[in-house]
């Protein structure tokens, strides 16, 4: 399954935020007061998700997380 460029800025992905332990209930505050949802939250991560553009969004407004990652392509594991 191929896809193009622009489907990279219209169609909503993963976006998985890293920071220090500890820190994600300090982080998902953060996220949800910028709009955006909470799928999980781990020992070093929280996860939401947008487009690229949300992305870069939360590349500027973000300040307690560390990355910002954004899902390009998922993989499934063969037989």
């Amino acid at each position: 399954m191929k896809r193009d460029v622009v489907s990279l800025w219209t169609e909503k992905n993963r976006i998985v935020i890293t920071c220090a332990k500890g820190i994600p209930p300090f982080l998902r505050e953060e996220v949800l007061s910028l709009g955006y949802p909470v799928l999980s939250e781990g020992l070093s991560h929280v996860e939401t998700e947008g487009t690229m553009t949300d992305a870069m969004r939360l590349n500027l407004s973000i300040r307690t997380g560390h990355r910002i990652l954004f899902l390009l392509r998922a993989f499934t594991q063969g037989p």
